[in-house]
């Protein structure tokens, strides 16, 4: 056949939008509907662009309101230190049917809505129902969507080691981020390229180091299996979990070594990505967010940090979106120091098939 974008295979999700998204917003200092997203997001992430303020993370699985925030760049139990955090400083007040719905705190609205900051969302669809699953020997609650590639899943730990959970997603997770609600506890991430030996936490810069959360097991298309580390399964403690798996020309989880060249490394993932976050595995580094909403044109300098409260840095280049991948530009910060082994997630903003060049 000739090689033309026609005769390209079709791909699963033709518009990566209906799955996955990044809206931004300004705050109003007041209630605010963030609308247009055309699903109703089961997992939000927001950041406040303007100010240093925390990543605030919120999923239908455990709910919305103040007493349900979490932080990926903090390790402190659900709802903050005092268990009232967002309800002090804003929160996701509801999961819409085209987006969500963000509520001021008692005091200034700092988080979501503070009036005139610029805001970020980063959105997921989980599917349409939470069910009970029982594939593991601990029974989730999991909203899973097996074409979107997402899960999101609910426990209660019983510190056993080799326990199984169901995450309902018909594929083996290549990504995994868990994070105990009831306690303080790091946010402990597996990446299928540095493998079940070793871990990332996603509110740290170390990089993948030895560790047994997984019991050295691989997940499986049905199950994650577990140690009995508190972070993942101590006793009686309440754990979620957000698993990712790639999806044709939607979503594409890898690594690749940086040369320390402001022509770095092409990274083919077989879409325009909508989201990338890069970090480097064989050394220190922070988790570096990079998307095509906050910079809708080449080269990319806006990013955020998702283990830091930082507000959006733009000194220098970081990558080009293209039309089939992302390709690194930075010769002298992340993402892209010589020699340096990086781990990548991407989401698409549209499937190489159809994407042009930006």
């Amino acid at each position: 056949k000739a090689m033309c974008t026609t005769n390209f295979a079709d791909p699963t999700i033709a518009d990566g939008s209906t799955a996955m998204d990044v809206v931004t917003y300004t705050g109003n200092g007041s209630t605010k509907s963030i609308s247009g997203i055309g699903f109703s997001p089961d997992f939000v992430w927001i950041k406040n662009r303007s100010n240093g303020y925390n990543h605030v993370l919120f999923d239908i699985v455990r709910g919305s309101g103040g007493s349900k925030v979490l932080f990926s760049n903090r390790a402190t139990v659900e709802g903050g230190a005092t268990g009232e955090e967002g309800d002090k400083y804003g929160h996701v007040s509801s999961f819409d049917a085209d987006g969500f719905t963000v509520a001021p705190g008692t005091d200034t609205p700092l988080w979501v809505s503070n009036n005139n900051d610029s805001y970020v969302g980063w959105v997921w669809d989980g599917g349409t129902s939470t069910v009970s699953n029982t594939d593991g020997s601990i029974t989730t609650n999991v909203r899973a969507s097996a074409s979107n590639g997402f899960s999101i899943i609910g426990y209660t730990g019983n510190a056993t080691t080799g326990a199984t959970l169901g995450h309902g997603l018909n594929s083996a997770p290549e990504l995994l981020i868990f994070k105990v609600r009831s306690d303080s506890g790091n946010w402990y991430t597996y990446h299928e390229s540095a493998g079940a030996t070793k871990y990332f936490t996603l509110d740290r810069t170390h990089g993948a180091t030895s560790n047994s959360f997984l019991n050295n097991t691989a997940p499986t298309s049905s199950v994650i299996t577990v140690s009995n580390a508190f972070e993942v399964n101590g006793t009686g403690e309440d754990i979620i979990c957000y698993a990712w798996t790639s999806v044709f020309q939607y979503s594409s989880f890898g690594s690749y070594v940086g040369n320390g060249s402001s022509s770095g490394p092409f990274v083919f993932t077989g879409f325009r990505p909508a989201l990338v976050i890069c970090k480097a595995s064989s050394t220190t580094s922070s988790w570096n967010m990079f998307d095509s909403t906050r910079a809708s044109y080449n080269v990319v300098k806006a990013g955020l940090l998702a283990d830091s409260q930082n507000a959006e840095f733009s000194s220098s280049d970081r990558i080009d979106i293209l039309s089939n991948g992302f390709k690194v530009r930075s010769g002298s910060a992340e993402p892209n120091a010589s020699g340096v082994t990086y781990v990548y997630m991407a989401w698409a903003e549209h499937p190489f098939a159809t994407a042009r060049a930006r």
